[in-house]
Formats: C-alpha cells, sequence, structure tokens
C-alpha cells in the first residue's frame, strides 16, 4: 500500500511538471506571439511613418508647386491666352493695359490722320497761316507726301521750299491729280525744278509763279510747253517775250494772265499773247513801262476782255481806250492810275 501511494504521489509529480512545462511552453509561446505582434506593430508602425513622410513630402512640393505656378487673376488671360476683359490689362489701368492703350490710340489716331489726308484736295501752308520757323522742309515734304490726291496747293512765302520740296510733288501721286500750285515769293525755286515739275503734272492749270528771283524765260518756257494753263501769274519775274511768245504757242485756254512788274515786257511780246490766246478775260500790265497804243489794240480786237491793268503804263494813250470801248463789251474793270496820257475827257 505503502508502495501504492508513493507511486501515485509520483505520478502526480509527474504530471503536475508535464503541466508546468506545458505551462511554460504555452507561456513561451504567447511571448514568442506578442513578440511576433509587437514586431508587426512596429512594421506597421513605421509602415505609417513612411507614408505619412511621403504625403508630407508630396504636400510639400505640391506647395512649392502652387507657389511657383502663376496665380490666376481677375480679369487676367485663361489658359488659351485670352483676356477675360475685367483685369487691369484689359482696362487699361495698369502698365501693360496704359501702354496697349496708347498703342492703340496712337495707331487709330494715325490711321484716321492718313484718312483725312488721303482725302485732302487742297492744303493751305502760306506763310500768313503758319509760323514759318515751326516748318521745316523735311515736314513740309512729309505732310506733302501724306496727301496723294491734292487738287490745289499753296506754299506761298514760304522760304523753305526748295528742290526736295518740288520733288515730293512731280515725282508721287500728287503729279496726276494737280491742278493748282501757289509758288510765289518762293526764292529757292529754280529753273530745273520748274522743267521737272511740268513734266508729269499734267492737269495743272493754274500756277502762281510771283517773285520767284531764280527764275527766268527758260523755266517758264518749259512750264508753258508741258502744261496746259488757265491761269498764270509771274509777277516781278525776269520774263521777256520769249516767255510771251511761249506762252502764246501753248496755252489756248489762258483765261488770266499776271505780268505786273515784268519790266522786260514790251509791247511784242503782249500782242503775240492777244493773237494766240484769245481766251484771255483778265490781263495784269502794270508797271510794265513798255506797252505801246497799238498791244492795246490788238487785245482788244482778239480778246474779250473782262478786267484790264494799265496803272503806271505811261505811254498809253486815248487810241488805247478808243479801241477797249468799241470791241470790249464785257470789260468791267479799268485800271488807269499813272497814264498820264490819258486826258478825262477820253475817260468820260
Amino acid at each position: 500500500q505503502q508502495l501504492q501511494q508513493e507511486q501515485k504521489r509520483e505520478g502526480k509529480s509527474r504530471s503536475g511538471d508535464g503541466d508546468r512545462d506545458t505551462k511554460i511552453d504555452n507561456s513561451n509561446n504567447d511571448n514568442h506571439n506578442n513578440n511576433n505582434n509587437n514586431n508587426n506593430d512596429d512594421d506597421d508602425d513605421d509602415d505609417d511613418n513612411h507614408d505619412a513622410k511621403t504625403a508630407s513630402k508630396s504636400e510639400v512640393k505640391s506647395q512649392a508647386s502652387n507657389n511657383s505656378s502663376p496665380k490666376p487673376q481677375v480679369g487676367g488671360e485663361d489658359s488659351t491666352g485670352s483676356s477675360t476683359g475685367t483685369g487691369p490689362s484689359s482696362t487699361g489701368t495698369g502698365p501693360t493695359g496704359a501702354r496697349a492703350c496708347e498703342s492703340s490710340s496712337s495707331s487709330s489716331s494715325s490711321s484716321s490722320s492718313r484718312v483725312v489726308f488721303s482725302k485732302l484736295e487742297l492744303l493751305n501752308l502760306r506763310k500768313s497761316e503758319v509760323v514759318e520757323e515751326d516748318l521745316k522742309e523735311e515736314g513740309l515734304v512729309s505732310i506733302i507726301q501724306a496727301c496723294p490726291n491734292l487738287k490745289a496747293l499753296n506754299l506761298g512765302m514760304l522760304h523753305c521750299v526748295s528742290a526736295p520740296t518740288l520733288r515730293a510733288i512731280y515725282s508721287t501721286h500728287i503729279a496726276e491729280t494737280l491742278e493748282e500750285l501757289h509758288l510765289n515769293s518762293c526764292p529757292n525755286v529754280t529753273n530745273e525744278d520748274l522743267v521737272n515739275l511740268s513734266r508729269p503734272c499734267k492737269k495743272l492749270k493754274r500756277l502762281f509763279l510771283d517773285m520767284c528771283s531764280k527764275i527766268n524765260d527758260y523755266g517758264i518756257t518749259a512750264v508753258a510747253r508741258n502744261c496746259d494753263l488757265e491761269v498764270l501769274s509771274l509777277c516781278a519775274n525776269r520774263v521777256s517775250d520769249s516767255s510771251l511768245g511761249a506762252i502764246a504757242e501753248h496755252c489756248k485756254d489762258l483765261r488770266q494772265l499776271e505780268l505786273s512788274f515784268c519790266y522786260l515786257v514790251s509791247s511784242d511780246g503782249v500782242v503775240e499773247v492777244a493773237k494766240g490766246c484769245r481766251k484771255i478775260t483778265h490781263l495784269n500790265l502794270c508797271l510794265v513801262d513798255m506797252i505801246q497804243d497799238n498791244a492795246i489794240e490788238t487785245l482788244a480786237h482778239c480778246c474779250n476782255l473782262e478786267e484790264l491793268n494799265l496803272r503806271g503804263c505811261t505811254h498809253i494813250t486815248d487810241a488805247s481806250l478808243d479801241a477797249l470801248a468799241k470791241n470790249c463789251p464785257k470789260l468791267r474793270v479799268l485800271h488807269l492810275l499813272g497814264c498820264e496820257k490819258v486826258s478825262a475827257s477820253t475817260v468820260a
């Protein structure tokens, strides 16, 4: 019995040791599992931290890209480059807009100026209308070139007029349209200028060359040959009967001729004009002192005069007045101041 009891105790002891070993093994397994779980948790934490860092870096890059990219402006340009119409650029209040507005306004103003000049037919730049010191020949040339359809141009008393100015006339479209030209008291106009001017200006009808000190018969003859003039003013120039002969031969439609102070003109030249230019209605012979009665009598018979200026023609007598009274019924204006040989009774 004692042996059986001892064996039972030993069996219980062994079973207790087995249980303890089992518990220890279980405990070790639990610890191992816990360690594995902890390792997994650490890995998860590392993954989370990596994801967080990656997200953080992405956010930083996104912010940087946002900062570097242009911020949208109200009224600015959209992705296509077109303006929305409400920003500074479109309203013109900013620098860019101001420049755009100035550019557009200047281009529109210059465009409108060109349109106006292209339609301009009469231009008067006579010295009494402008201050000559403010008008240089370069500017004058630019103005003329901007007026391609001029029909009448007055450059009277402008001392800056010379060859470049006239070249701007006869070398452009103006030569095809110009009908009237005033160059009176332009001291730099020469015979060569008149020759070059007269060739292309075929429509020129009225030409005023009073007191052009550098012209003479050569230039006037070229003008008479090339232009079918109706009005020609040559007051106070060095023209002679040679010029009047060319005028009589070529200017058959001449209606008005101004020869005052042309002291080289004689009766012979006036007679040629009377016979060749029978349409003359206005003739100025003021202070052409070599005029004789025969010239006035020829005029009276050949031309239907309406106005005649004989001031200072000291050789004119009553015979001239008799011829005018009989043959010029349309005569309305007659100047006789200084005609010493004309009697008061004849005038009456």
